[in-house]
């Protein structure tokens, strides 16, 4: 409804209509699940009342509770290989609005495209930095949580602008017609641009697990890290 005006005009050109359409399947997801969780609960009642087997569970054998301010270092080591491994590929391969996937495929891109390079390349350099600090301090504290979901708010816009920019200015295909190379072209820019709303969902979640990783560190819900080695 926000960014398809073709989707707009189907559903009357109005939220409220899409909202009241998707009101009755709601009711019955809602119901559909509802009736599945009671139908389960009532087996595993049944089944317990005459095997016994959720009795016999040992609490030792849960696994040990994680610290969440602690930062696994094979995470940072991961990130800071990944990222320096970004480093050195794309200012090598991707500078130019001309890009070659092989001798066969010759990719133009807008002329928007430096804006997107340059701040890759950026978030990319800042992210090496961010790693490396954790990697040595493997700790969360509130101006290192809050300063990774400033980069994380800029890499989610960066690429959420991306799938909506119509990168994608023209395709050269060996032994392919320039018809079918503009087709080519438009389905990628046609694919991205449906691709945005996912990247909206999935960059949500990554900016609210920082939003809560902030706010458990400042309402004192997550332990110190040293704690455990203090004591």
């Amino acid at each position: 409804m926000l960014f398809k005006p073709g989707y707009r005009a189907e559903q009357g050109g109005h939220w409220m209509t899409t909202a009241a359409s998707a009101w009755g399947s709601l009711w019955f997801t809602a119901f559909v699940a509802v009736g599945t969780v009671t139908i389960v609960f009532a087996v595993l009642e049944r089944v317990q009342a005459k095997s016994h087997f959720m009795e016999e569970w040992d609490p030792r054998k849960l696994p040990p509770v994680r610290n969440p301010v602690v930062i696994p270092r094979s995470s940072s080591l991961f990130e800071v290989g990944a990222t320096l491994f970004c480093l050195i590929w794309w200012p090598t391969h991707m500078y130019s609005r001309v890009v070659w996937l092989g001798p066969a495929v010759q990719i133009s891109l807008s002329p928007a495209w430096p804006y997107f390079f340059w701040g890759v390349l950026l978030l990319t350099a800042v992210s090496i930095v961010v790693s490396s600090i954790n990697l040595m301090w493997p700790y969360w504290t509130v101006p290192r949580a809050i300063f990774r979901l400033v980069t994380d708010c800029a890499g989610s816009a960066l690429f959420c602008w991306l799938l909506k920019a119509n990168i994608v200015t023209g395709i050269v295909v060996a032994n392919v017609s320039a018809e079918r190379s503009i087709e080519i072209a438009n389905g990628l820019n046609l694919w991205m641009e449906r691709m945005l709303l996912v990247a909206i969902a999935i960059c949500a979640v990554v900016v609210g697990t920082g939003v809560y990783r902030i706010v458990r560190l400042k309402t004192g819900k997550m332990r110190p890290a040293l704690a455990p080695i203090a004591h």
